[in-house]
């Protein structure tokens, strides 16, 4: 039996979409298309109506090719510059002997009714690890014996009524969001395996408005974070500095400009112009890996996280950036390849790493009776008390 799903990547400067079909256990990438948004800018919606002119064409584009009322639903990945990621840990005591499903689903309802934040909505509650009477940290809690059962979860919010706003625009097309899911999260599911995510590493996402990345070690992920800057700023800096247009600054950033080492000797053919180019986009891209510096100390893993950094997204397509990277983070910097290459000529596309995570995101977390194992939009208690043994088994 196939099963088509549509994943958007709704992302701050560009739309991606991408319909995976799966069959007899094999996954196919049946259509695709990145298309320019100029009514998206910083997670802002400027124009409702353009985003619906915007979809209905993609709706009609993805009908022309695999035809009519085949998708009524959709996952949406979501990079967003304000998006905000909070670890919260709750407890509750064990009567009975043993860790049942009705305990995981009490403490799960406990976390969600203590999640407010002023201006902000919650997108997503992922559970992270449960620790059995303050010692025993766990994936799966559930006929483990304890007398205190501790979730530590973290929480996704974005600035208030986003969601809706979105899920009312993909209504309007007549599709369903089943799930939204950040991208640096769903990144991970692909971009990392489980010996990066064990022994400790780095995923970074520079994206087109916003960096986000994830620290992970065993099994776990440490910390994320966003940070708001982005490459579309190296392109701004580019233009202001060498007085040309944006497409002209976005042009030379990805064919001319480099990121060595500034106490480098440059050649006498080099040009002033091309000196000042060097210090203007290494200017920006150091504030970026000096930020993450920042917090990596705060956990203790600056320069200590073994198994590097991969860098995925648009900003990460400038030449010589990996040596870069390398000299301001003190660690082993790689740009993701999908040496797998499952899914042919988009695995190692670096514009489609977010998509494919999403996807897997979604096939991963779902459940027969509809729904996501993280919570998106609260609500999605009803059910899932006998999913939860195969949930925590596959969580990381």
């Amino acid at each position: 039996m196939w099963d088509l799903k549509l994943v958007v990547d709704l992302g701050n400067g560009f739309l991606k979409w991408t319909v995976f079909l799966e069959d007899e256990g094999k996954v196919w990438v049946i259509a695709r298309e990145v298309q320019r948004t100029k009514w998206l800018r910083k997670g802002k919606i400027l124009d409702g109506w353009e985003v619906i002119a915007s979809l209905s064409q993609l709706i009609e584009k993805i009908k022309r090719k695999i035809g009519d009322d085949v998708i009524s639903s959709v996952v949406v990945g979501l990079s967003h510059p304000y998006l905000k990621v909070e670890r919260i840990k709750e407890l509750t005591r064990i009567l009975k002997p043993q860790v049942d499903n009705d305990n995981v689903q009490h403490l799960l309802r406990i976390v969600e009714d203590t999640v407010y934040r002023p201006n902000y909505d919650v997108v997503k509650i992922v559970p992270v690890y449960w620790i059995i009477d303050e010692e025993l940290k766990v994936k799966d809690p559930v006929w483990l014996e304890a007398k205190r059962l501790e979730l530590v979860a973290d929480i996704f919010l974005l600035p208030k009524n986003l969601q809706d706003i979105i899920a009312d625009i993909f209504a309007k097309v007549d599709l369903e969001v089943i799930d939204i899911v950040p991208n640096i999260l769903a990144a991970s599911e692909v971009a990392l395996d489980i010996d990066s995510k064990d022994l400790g590493t780095l995923l970074v996402d520079i994206g087109h408005n916003q960096t986000s990345f994830v620290v992970w070690e065993e099994w776990y992920p440490l910390l994320w974070w966003v940070i708001p800057i982005w490459a579309e700023e190296v392109t701004k800096d580019i233009s202001i500095g060498l007085q040309v247009d944006l497409q002209e600054a976005e042009k030379i950033k990805l064919q001319k400009a480099t990121l060595g080492n500034l106490s480098k000797n440059i050649d006498d053919s080099d040009t002033l112009d091309m000196k000042f180019l060097r210090e203007i986009v290494e200017a920006r891209y150091e504030e970026i890996f000096e930020k993450i510096n920042e917090q990596l100390r705060e956990i203790d893993k600056e320069g200590r996280l073994p198994w590097g950094v991969f860098l995925i997204g648009w900003g990460a397509k400038i030449e010589w950036i990996i040596d870069f990277a390398k000299s301001v983070l003190k660690l082993a910097v790689f740009e993701w390849k999908d040496k797998q290459l499952w899914l042919s000529e988009i695995s190692n596309d670096i514009m489609f790493v977010n998509s494919i995570g999403v996807y897997m995101w979604s096939q991963k977390y779902w459940w027969e009776a509809g729904g996501f194992v993280s919570f998106f939009k609260s609500g999605l208690f009803s059910g899932i008390g006998g999913f939860f043994k195969k949930l925590f088994k596959n969580l990381f």
